[in-house]
């Protein structure tokens, strides 16, 4: 499919052990560190998905459907499960 290397990028250590695409055109890939990456289908990364809180507070997200996830993270010690809507390309 696609190959993206971490070294490429100010990513921390490393990518967490979990990803999802949005339809057949973008992908979300989730760092340890910094937060969740929206890439294209073939994981050129197109830009940082701003969230409330740090990006170590992003427990686990989900895509729902092609510009549309659902996170769950940790806001002022409490946890909460959003859904957000990204533009289309």
């Amino acid at each position: 499919m696609a190959v993206l290397d971490p070294s490429t990028l100010d990513v921390g250590d490393h990518f967490d052990w979990h990803g999802f695409f949005l339809g057949d055109r973008r992908a979300v890939l989730k760092t340890y560190e910094s937060g969740l990456l929206l890439c294209d289908a073939d994981l050129r990364p197109e830009a940082w998905i701003a969230l409330p809180g740090d990006a170590e507070a992003v427990e686990a997200a989900v895509g729902l459907d092609e510009d549309l996830f659902a996170a769950q993270l940790w806001v002022d010690d409490e946890p909460m499960t959003m859904v957000w809507s990204l533009p289309t390309p």
